[in-house]
């Protein structure tokens, strides 16, 4: 009988840890008649996994605490961590390596609103962020909650082993369930090896670590300009690393101290970028080109959109269509003028182009750059993130011209939160982030004659410009806002640990 009373008793464990209740109940019921043949400590498990199948947690834990011996520890205290998580949220850590507030790009947003809205559905989250003087990140005000933890490291202390030390300490201060690296570019290997032994995903934004030079594959041309570069780390790291040593100047000097900080000249970062994307329980891309890439090299890849606060983007908002009979269209440019890779010369070539049919439209552009100037182009300086949303409303369209890979273009997704019709670039994420004929048009990148035929149809035609904009608003409804995101995505990655 006591073969028969330890098999049904394990039997039944298993059959707990496994959420397997019903299985679990009937096996644990059938110990009834035998269960002074097993050990006391057995026995005291048995009925602690029965009293937590039935809901009373506070008498499984006192059981299953009493059962602890030597002989029964290992699924008793696995049964206690079970327990426990089931008490308690899932805990998850946001670790990014480039964040300042406010926000000075998508991927820092992303990062405090990641933190923010799995708080409000449930899990328990902290973000800890790297502070560092020498490399200019970590510099805050004004964050909008108490969930960001800053990681200090002084200049003097400054190593790639005193991060990972310093992440890692914070990591097991918090021992949480998972871990979401993002926004660190090619420090993202660092910040993995800082989270070994906990399960983790490594969030791409755009191209950071792929393209380790400039985030969006753009090399100088030949003869002049930029043009577009098929290669990346995983693919082909040597060129990548000739590229680098060649075009350094292309990036600011925060990407060539944080390039070193990762140590991507050291003969084996592409191995440890590698072994990041290989040991990841998954890897959040936000859209397929990207997935694409990386599939080869990673156990699971998942096309996760960039989630949007749709509190800053009520519904309706009000129209510009009833405009005055002699008021100009409102044409809007989000973005760095001064950026080549954000095509902003080709809106004013096609400006241009406009200008010698029709003087009914304005370009209304962030930024304040000198020679820039002319007759249809308003320039209204830097805006906030609060300030941008009414910014985008008043406008008739939007147009984001890049001649470069953008991973999903976020200004264009608020351009759909507001209703307003997008003209974009056929390239990178946008082409999928915007339906072409539904949510707006693209035209091919750099071609600024079809961008001010694109431009012109949607002033000609009011219906056009109203379907558009509706049916943006509509797919940010369904594929973008948080709600979205953590619903079709979050609560299938980030499970219960058994």
């Amino acid at each position: 009988m006591q073969g028969d009373a330890t098999t049904h008793y394990e039997a039944a464990c298993r059959a707990a840890c496994a959420a397997d209740t019903e299985t679990a109940r009937r096996l644990f019921s059938s110990l009834s008649s035998s269960a002074l043949e097993l050990t006391r400590s057995q026995s005291m498990i048995g009925l602690g996994v029965s009293h937590a199948i039935e809901g009373d947690g506070r008498i499984a834990a006192q059981l299953l605490n009493e059962s602890i011996e030597p002989s029964t520890s290992a699924i008793a205290r696995h049964n206690l961590r079970v327990l426990d998580s089931c008490k308690r949220p899932i805990r998850v850590a946001v670790v990014s390596l480039l964040f300042n507030w406010p926000s000075t790009g998508g991927g820092t947003v992303h990062s405090a609103e990641t933190v923010r809205f799995l708080q409000c559905a449930g899990f328990e989250t902290r973000h800890f962020y790297v502070q560092s003087e020498m490399l200019g990140v970590g510099r805050v005000d004004g964050l909008p909650n108490d969930l960001h933890f800053p990681i200090a490291i002084s200049d003097k202390e400054l190593s790639a082993d005193n991060v990972r030390k310093s992440v890692r300490s914070k990591l097991d201060g918090f021992t949480p369930d998972y871990v979401i690296i993002t926004d660190s570019w090619n420090c993202k290997p660092l910040l993995a090896e800082a989270a070994e032994g906990y399960p983790y995903f490594v969030r791409i934004a755009a191209l950071e670590c792929l393209c380790p030079l400039n985030n969006v594959r753009m090399l100088p041309g030949p003869t002049a300009g930029i043009v577009s570069c098929p290669k990346h780390q995983f693919g082909s790291p040597t060129a990548c690393k000739e590229c680098v040593s060649t075009n350094r100047n292309l990036s600011g000097s925060l990407h060539s101290m944080e390039r070193e900080l990762a140590g991507f000249d050291d003969s084996d970062y592409v191995d440890r970028l590698k072994k990041c994307f290989e040991d990841a329980d998954g890897v959040l891309v936000v859209n397929p080109l990207i997935r694409e890439m990386v599939a080869p090299y990673s156990k699971a890849v998942h096309v996760v959109p960039s989630g949007f606060d749709a509190s800053r983007f009520p519904w309706p908002w009000p129209r510009s269509d009833d405009r005055g009979q002699d008021e100009p269209y409102r044409i809007f440019f989000a973005g760095l003028v001064s950026e080549y890779m954000k095509g902003f010369h080709v809106l004013q070539e096609a400006g241009e182009l406009l200008s010698r049919r029709r003087s009914d439209f304005r370009i209304i552009a962030t930024g304040d750059p000198a020679g820039l100037y002319n007759e249809f182009t308003e320039f209204v300086g830097w805006l906030s993130q609060d300030e941008l949303p009414a910014a985008i409303r008043s406008a008739d369209l939007l147009v984001f011209p890049t001649v470069a890979e953008e991973a999903l273009g976020r200004s264009a997704v608020e351009a759909m939160a507001v209703g307003r019709p997008v003209v974009a670039s056929r390239i990178g994420g946008l082409q999928t982030t915007v339906l072409d004929g539904a949510t707006g048009l693209l035209f091919e990148p750099g071609n600024a004659a079809d961008l001010a035929n694109k431009i012109e149809r949607l002033l000609d035609d009011g219906d056009l410009r109203k379907r558009l904009g509706d049916m943006g608003r509509m797919r940010f409804e369904e594929h973008f806002t948080w709600e979205v995101i953590i619903d079709q995505f979050y609560r299938k990655l980030l499970t219960r640990p058994q």
